[in-house]
């Protein structure tokens, strides 16, 4: 007992953290969604338009959620324009090509726009693709972006669809 409880003092004060070992839920009253094993719920609250969460694999892939209501909604192609917009970091040696967008698309339940974009760091081009995932429940519109390196999203799809798949709102 004693030597469990040294162990987990030291990896608190050494900043190292136990892998989670399976997915568990997130529930802030208004939405809910599993998060996959090792991904991080990192941002999360609500506002007077709705509730946002910023989850983080282990990697660099990113799920950003945001609820408004019906009639705050900007529209998928102007949300993802103001999303564009508010994620460009302001990194020395860093810049983003231009987004290239694909038309706007259904799919099960979803509406969804992807853009697929550059990030450029010291002339090396990193290809990305985000997806825009936008979904109608009871007067709210609830946007699911999902974003990763185009060489990481085989490993990051699974994550993507748990979160996806498992996403409610009350």
């Amino acid at each position: 007992m004693m030597r469990t409880f040294l162990f987990l003092a030291a990896l608190t004060l050494t900043g190292c953290t136990l892998p989670l070992t399976g997915p568990r839920t997130y529930d802030d009253g208004e939405i809910t969604f599993s998060v996959p094993a090792g991904w991080r719920v990192t941002l999360r609250g609500q506002d007077a338009s709705g509730s946002h969460a910023f989850i983080e694999s282990p990697g660099d892939a990113v799920v950003f959620i945001q609820g408004m209501t019906t009639s705050a909604d900007p529209g998928c192609e102007a949300y993802a324009e103001i999303y564009a917009r508010r994620s460009l970091p302001n990194l020395p040696n860093i810049r983003f090509s231009f987004p290239r967008r694909s038309r706007f698309s259904k799919s099960g339940y979803d509406r969804a726009l992807r853009e697929q974009f550059n990030v450029i760091q010291f002339d090396e081009e990193i290809p990305h693709t985000r997806t825009f995932h936008a979904r109608d429940i009871e007067g709210h519109v609830y946007y699911v972006v999902t974003q990763a390196a185009d060489g990481d999203v085989a490993s990051v799809k699974d994550g993507f669809r748990e979160i996806l798949d498992s996403f409610r709102a009350k």
